[in-house]
């Protein structure tokens, strides 16, 4: 049986997607998309297409994706094929 990636939410990022509906829509939708890419295994392929890039200084060891205006930060953790969401925002006011 193979497994699959799935995605733990962190308690702020759940209070972003609750306060915008549409943003939840959105996010969720390419975030699922983005599973399916990484069922393949084509973490390269996966990263272009969805625009992810590894962010350095203070937010090292994590990944942004960006979503029209909203930005997402999430870490993977391959063993266990969890995909962390640390934040969600806005682009005006997001690495703050």
């Amino acid at each position: 049986m193979k497994k699959t990636w799935k995605f733990k939410w962190t308690k702020s990022s759940i209070k972003f997607l609750e306060k915008h509906p549409k943003a939840k829509r959105k996010i969720k939708a390419k975030l699922i998309k983005l599973l399916k890419c990484l069922k393949n295994n084509k973490f390269y392929e996966c990263s272009k297409r969805y625009k992810i890039k590894k962010l350095k200084g203070k937010y090292s060891g994590l990944f942004r994706m960006a979503i029209g205006n909203y930005r997402v930060i999430f870490k993977f953790e391959h063993k266990k094929l969890v995909i962390i969401v640390e934040k969600v925002g806005t682009r005006e006011n997001f690495y703050q």
